[in-house]
């Protein structure tokens, strides 16, 4: 059975069948059992599921209305960039903090979201951390099923590297964390082909 607190309890089993008349009795009569119950001599523990990201995605132009993302395309039909398939927990952004992170993270708390995708719970709290830095904005898309889905805008960074990112969802005394990372790139760097 499901339970709502991670933590060690026991397993009772009780025998509850209607017994077979015993040998020699007659079949008209009616029978009762002693209850019969077996427990285990160990413990079975429940623990809740580390958060983990199924998607990380970023888009330069989203398209119009409540998600960045429809049908797996941003805006004008571009197709999100994703993590390469030996990193997939890192998403590669421009120092400019241009664009939206689309982000989908499991084993996270089902909330409830206003319209405008903020967070209902009173003394509740989410941000995504993008290395030292906060975005400014952060938007839940939907939380149903343990599964968290929302996008955020980047901050601006100033030099290219690869840094630690999470998303921290608080609900009272308990935070839910869900990390990967961000890999930060200079795109005023062009290149182009001399011919």
């Amino acid at each position: 059975p499901p339970s709502t607190t991670p933590g060690p309890t026991t397993i009772e089993v009780e025998y509850t069948a209607t017994p077979s008349p015993p040998p020699g009795a007659s079949l008209t009569g009616s029978f009762h059992r002693s209850p019969r119950i077996a427990s285990s001599s160990t413990h079975f523990s429940y623990y809740r599921p580390t958060p983990k990201l199924s998607l990380i995605a970023w888009c330069t132009l989203c398209n119009p209305g409540p998600s960045c993302l429809v049908t797996g395309s941003c805006g004008g039909g571009a197709m999100p960039t994703t993590p390469f398939f030996d990193q997939p927990d890192t998403v590669s952004v421009p120092l400019s903090g241009e664009g939206v992170l689309i982000l989908r993270a499991s084993n996270m708390p089902t909330v409830q979201v206003t319209d405008q995708g903020s967070l209902l719970i009173p003394g509740s709290d989410i941000r995504v951390a993008i290395g030292d830095a906060l975005s400014p904005s952060v938007k839940i898309l939907s939380s149903s099923s343990s599964i968290l889905e929302l996008q955020c805008v980047v901050p601006r960074s100033f030099q290219p590297l690869v840094v630690s990112a999470s998303i921290q969802l608080t609900l009272g005394s308990e935070t839910s964390t869900a990390s990967f990372f961000v890999r930060l790139f200079d795109d005023s760097v062009k290149a182009s082909c001399l011919g």
